[in-house]
């Protein structure tokens, strides 16, 4: 697997050792396995820069009782594995999926604190039986807030939705967003981030075809591919891969 990711590293225009001098992303794996069991402290209301809203949720469940935080969580770590193999330094919002939170406004805090160059939050959706496929959710500008964020978090959904496309062979939702791409001010993650962030919906956990392939390996080998693909190529085309 490290062969083959170095060789897509080479691929890429760009990429190289200045592209990956110690950068640092923060993947963010959705929810945790135990804020069903926390409710008092997930319900307590934060500020996300334009409403409060609660600090946490417990994530939704496939139809084959695959619960979302630890889907995310498995993503998520096989995410981080492909990166360090390219010597990206990965930093994760949770080091387990046995705990509750963090909240969603510390979150966005850690990809601040560590200055990091990408903050994707990684999730799968609770939407309508009836609908299919992965959304990619970037920040709306909201002037004080997000003024810095939203041109290249514009950027990483685009290429995050051309990766999702190539690597899963799955479509763009056909009900969030427009394209694969919903805009939106109505996440803390987002908001708050002073770093470029998105938030990846990779499925309908609800929907019987998408509930199936979220429970396969297959499946979640191929979201990781598509995680990091996307970040090689934002970061190859940021101002800092040249520094």
């Amino acid at each position: 697997m490290k062969y083959v990711v170095m060789v897509m590293m080479m691929l890429l225009p760009g990429v190289g050792a200045a592209a990956t001098r110690r950068q640092i992303v923060v993947l963010d794996p959705g929810h945790n396995g135990q804020n069903f069991r926390n409710s008092s402290k997930i319900n307590r209301w934060v500020d996300i820069g334009t409403e409060k809203k609660a600090c946490n949720t417990t994530g939704t469940t496939s139809l084959n009782g695959l619960a979302e935080a630890q889907y995310n969580w498995d993503v998520a770590l096989l995410t981080k594995a492909r990166l360090e193999d390219v010597g990206i330094t990965v930093v994760l919002t949770r080091q387990s999926n046995d705990g509750w939170g963090p909240c969603i406004d510390e979150r966005a805090r850690i990809a601040n604190d560590n200055h990091a160059a990408a903050l994707i939050s990684i999730h799968a959706d609770g939407g309508p039986a009836g609908g299919r496929g992965f959304a990619v959710l970037r920040p709306k500008l909201v002037k004080g807030l997000t003024d810095n964020t939203v041109g290249p978090s514009a950027t990483l959904a685009s290429m995050l939705v051309k990766s999702m496309a190539n690597k899963t062979g799955t479509s763009p939702s056909s009900y969030l967003g427009n394209k694969g791409v919903l805009v939106s001010s109505d996440y803390g993650t987002l908001n708050l981030s002073k770093v470029p962030a998105v938030i990846v919906e990779t499925a309908n956990m609800r929907n019987v075809k998408d509930s199936a392939l979220v429970s396969t390996g297959t499946f979640q080998q191929t979201v990781a591919e598509a995680i990091t693909a996307a970040t090689l190529e934002f970061l190859a085309a940021s101002p800092q891969s040249a520094g």
